[in-house]
């Protein structure tokens, strides 16, 4: 792998058979791909940073239990969006991808500005959903069997033996 090509990665972890999962930017006349979603995830953090800067001076209750509430189910769409391509159910799109990574992202920097802002009671509530979501997710992967198709996609050449 060149120089490039390692920085290429860097920018989107798809492998160039799945590059219709990234978004083209071009810079200085090279192609950039970037992740859809993690480009998403990106918009997301930056809009929970927004919306943190924002609640202080209009005094909003970040940190009521309705928002967070509400907050928590964020992450469902980038889980099913995620999921069912990763089932082989349907191929998602770029804008599908942006907006569940928006959504994910902004549940991510709301998990973090819990801890930050030391609401630890619901920054543990907040990290056990988000362990609900990881472990309903491979419950669905491991019972169908699809575990095994998301790792050789992510991980082209990986040796699974016959023990995974």
């Amino acid at each position: 792998m060149t120089d490039s090509a390692s920085w290429e990665y860097l920018l989107s972890h798809h492998t160039a058979a799945r590059s219709c999962r990234t978004l083209r930017l071009t810079v200085r006349g090279r192609t950039l791909h970037l992740c859809a979603r993690c480009t998403g995830q990106f918009a997301g953090i930056v809009a929970g940073l927004t919306v943190f800067g924002i609640s202080e001076g209009l005094r909003f209750p970040v940190f009521s239990l309705v928002v967070q509430s509400i907050t928590s189910l964020l992450p469902l769409l980038a889980a099913w969006d995620w999921t069912g391509q990763a089932l082989g159910q349907r191929e998602s799109t770029n804008l599908l991808r942006l907006a569940s990574g928006g959504l994910l992202g902004v549940a991510f920097i709301d998990l973090l500005g819990l801890l930050v802002f030391r609401q630890f009671e619901m920054f543990l509530g907040g990290l056990l959903i988000l362990s609900l979501y990881v472990a309903g997710i491979a419950i669905i992967l491991r019972v169908t069997g699809a575990w095994r198709r998301v790792l050789e996609e992510h991980f082209p050449g990986i040796d699974l033996g016959s023990t995974v």
